[in-house]
């Protein structure tokens, strides 16, 4: 029904807004997710010859990493709430956009999900934590992805490389299997992300104290 799947789309683009705002916890995390994204992005656009779509993404793809130079590491500008909100914005119209294109040999929903996954995926995690504690969804808390790995590796730009490391494992594992069934996948990417990977960090955390105190 169009009114509910215009209902939809409106939910669905406040959440990936709201999922990149949340994801910019550490310096040069939210930029560094969006520059893969978007090149990727732009890659299937030229691919299907929509150069207007794929010039916006490598521009906005380009334009992030000039910001980036400034804000990886020891950070001498921010991209606050304004610009992670309109990255979402840009992100969520680019996942659209590639929704509707007619791929006849591929399940194009798993690839464009992959390419937001990390954001979407973390923001409904701690929405689901939160709300299990009984607090509100919005409650400020250290439980985001960034910060359990920070406990791990304590150095931000490790944090940073590990989560580009695994988005790319993420959109690497949705193309090759986009012919699977979409929903299947799907559900198989939100365990990694939901549960597997913070459980996989507190392990590591767990067995680097003990490594420390046999030493």
């Amino acid at each position: 029904h169009p009114s509910l799947n215009f209902i939809f789309s409106v939910l669905t683009t406040a959440l990936i807004i709201n999922a990149y705002n949340l994801i910019d916890g550490i310096n040069g995390l939210s930029g560094s997710l969006t520059i893969m994204s978007s090149l990727i992005f732009g890659f299937f656009f030229l691919q299907y010859n929509m150069t207007d779509w794929a010039f916006m993404a490598f521009a906005l793809s380009a334009a992030t990493f000039g910001f980036l130079q400034f804000n990886f590491g020891n950070a001498s500008i921010f991209m606050g709430d304004n610009g992670s909100t309109f990255i979402g914005l840009i992100q969520a119209i680019f996942f659209y956009q590639l929704l509707h294109i007619d791929y006849p040999a591929t399940n194009i929903f798993p690839i464009a999900l992959s390419l937001i996954s990390i954001p979407v995926f973390d923001l409904l995690r701690v929405f689901c934590f939160r709300i299990t504690q009984k607090r509100g969804p919005f409650s400020p808390d250290r439980s985001h992805i960034h910060h359990i790995l920070l406990r791990v590796f304590d150095k931000a730009e490790t944090v940073v490389f590990s989560v580009l490391a695994l988005n790319l494992l993420l959109i690497t594992v949705a193309t090759t299997f986009s012919s699977l069934m979409p929903a299947l996948l799907s559900v198989c990417l939100s365990v990694v992300l939901i549960w597997g990977f913070p459980l996989a960090g507190k392990k590591i955390k767990l067995q680097l104290e003990i490594n420390s105190q046999s030493q």
